[in-house]
């Protein structure tokens, strides 16, 4: 199926603006077709990136993940103090359920 889906690519693609590439081949080839200077960098492989690296990156994203999840669950409970305790404080359970269900 693979290489059916990249024979309609190959296709349907003017060759000029496709680029068949494969990522042991480094730099060269996609700084030639992007019309680009090759950089000093060593390009990106499991060989020339270690785990420390890999493992401190994950972590930075988990933890900014959380700082977000944190902060939405913080104006969810926020907004849902408000809505209980300021407009409706006096409703009892019946009225409740009334505007919750107006509310979907």
């Amino acid at each position: 199926m693979y290489e059916e889906e990249k024979q309609k690519v190959i296709d349907l693609i003017p060759p000029d603006q496709l680029l068949l590439f494969n990522v042991k081949e480094g730099w060269k080839p996609l700084c030639q077709f992007l019309k680009k200077d090759i950089p000093s960098v060593p390009y990106p492989s499991d060989k020339n990136v270690n785990a420390a690296q890999i493992s401190q990156a994950f972590k930075r994203h988990v933890i900014q993940d959380m700082v977000v999840m944190a902060a939405i669950i913080g104006v969810i409970i926020y907004g849902w103090e408000k809505v209980k305790s300021e407009p409706f404080k006096n409703l009892n359970d019946k009225e409740w359920d009334m505007a919750l269900n107006y509310m979907e």
